[in-house]
């Protein structure tokens, strides 16, 4: 029987079944481990609870890939606190597999420290992490080469021979993308309101502050502390009340770019983005790059609704004229029949776009950053001369219909989310039973 660890956060990776494989769960949280064993499950680590007796392991020199500044719960503590974290985490995870010998690791992308240094200490040991990701355009899912980003390289792509039926589906969804608005699952299907919201966010705030003051009084460490985001969800509500967004009058004198808001904090851009990534650095970066006819809309993304009118993006507006804001809630298909282009970081809006034949420019390391007609930007110097000059090029409607199919095949159907059903459990479990097979 071979031995799969999980960490368990959100997605769920501990409720495989399978009788050939072992599954043995490892917690961030204290709160989240006392959860886990009444449920049944076997825990055998928790890094919070562990964290005070741990051993400050040494930090081998260039260490980390992109944690060190893009760890959304640790950027609150000084340089020499990180440091003891960092020497902590690494006790932990060599302690881990030195211990239980995991065959292998099944886990999400990269999203903390945590996770890179567990990447990186398996690596050590020669124990393969396997890394399912969703497609988010479609209801389907992929395995990564690495859990830092979800590119697919062209010698890969180049390999995909899809058959007939993946042509079927890569030429209904061509079609349905062309006539309407395909809404991505995690997409709400209404705008959310934002006393709803409000409410929410006083009752995050609430629980945040209790196990704040829980591990606090009880003297545990606590990585996952939420409060600065949720902080920033209240703020988020109180300027949709205070301020609201552009009216755009189009004119067909301007040029319009479209550069779509990543939510935050989000590996997307805090990992995935690597050099690109700071959101309103990118926003400068485009605008500064416009010539005198172009304008560069932004739109927010749909899960995220009012984050553009809060100060740190109004500040942007008093820098720079040619730019104009956009709510979450409308529609990019319809933003699509007014823009000429859109640049993106990681978006899967790109590939909207490209399958609708507009130049679409990306930034990050996404899956289809080599498909033909997707121009790929590596620098800012890079970034003017394409928009200014329009150095981009337009997949013919054959070659989009072939790379569709090719992601067809390539993918395997399973909507992969934090929530999923049973029935897609079987499908996580078959195939994580091939992977292992591979060892």
């Amino acid at each position: 029987m071979k031995r799969l660890l999980v960490l368990d956060r959100d997605y769920p990776f501990k409720d495989i079944r399978n009788k050939n494989i072992e599954i043995i769960v490892v917690a961030l949280r204290v709160n989240l481990k006392k959860q886990l064993l009444e449920a049944g499950y076997n825990v055998v680590a928790c890094f919070d609870e562990e964290y005070n007796k741990l051993p400050i392991a040494d930090i081998p020199k260039n260490y980390l890939k992109h944690s060190w500044d893009s760890d959304r719960f640790l950027k609150r503590y000084a340089y020499e606190k990180r440091l003891e974290i960092l020497g902590k985490e690494i006790s932990f995870w060599k302690n881990v597999f030195d211990k239980y010998k995991p065959d292998a690791i099944l886990n999400e992308v990269v999203t903390m420290e945590f996770m890179e240094v567990m990447y990186n200490e398996a690596k050590i040991k020669n124990i393969k992490y396997f890394c399912p990701c969703p497609s988010f355009f479609l209801p389907l899912t992929f395995w990564l080469k690495t859990p830092f980003d979800t590119y697919v390289p062209s010698a890969v792509w180049d390999n995909v021979l899809p058959n007939e039926f993946d042509y079927e589906r890569a030429r209904k969804l061509i079609a349905d993308n062309s006539n309407r608005y395909l809404r991505p699952s995690y997409v709400p299907a209404q705008t959310p309101s934002l006393v709803k919201d409000t409410i929410r966010g006083f009752e995050n705030f609430k629980n945040c502050l209790i196990e704040i003051i829980k591990n606090k009084i009880a003297g545990t460490f606590y990585y996952e502390n939420s409060l600065e985001y949720v902080y920033d969800s209240l703020k988020i509500c109180y300027n949709r009340l205070m301020h609201s967004h552009d009216s755009i009058k189009w004119d067909s004198n301007t040029e319009y770019i479209l550069y779509p808001l990543h939510f935050e904090p989000e590996a997307v851009v805090e990992y995935w983005g690597y050099y690109f990534n700071d959101q309103t650095r990118i926003i400068g970066q485009i605008a500064h790059s416009l010539s005198t006819n172009q304008i560069l809309i932004i739109k927010e993304h749909p899960q995220q609704i009012g984050v553009l009118l809060t100060k740190k993006y109004r500040m942007l507006k008093q820098r720079f004229c040619n730019i104009k804001f956009v709510s979450g809630d409308v529609s990019s298909f319809e933003i699509c029949k007014k823009v000429s282009s859109v640049i993106t970081l990681n978006g899967t809006i790109g590939m909207e776009f490209w399958m609708r034949q507009k130049p679409v420019i990306v930034l990050g390391n996404v899956f289809f950053r080599d498909f033909p007609g997707i121009t790929k930007v590596q620098s800012v110097e890079q970034l003017q001369n394409v928009i200014r000059n329009h150095k981009y090029d337009v997949a013919d409607l054959k070659t989009i219909e072939l790379y569709v199919a090719k992601v067809y095949h390539y993918f395997f159907e399973m909507e992969f989310r934090a929530f999923i059903k049973n029935d897609e459990i079987a499908v996580l479990s078959d195939k994580i039973e091939e992977k292992m097979k591979e060892l």
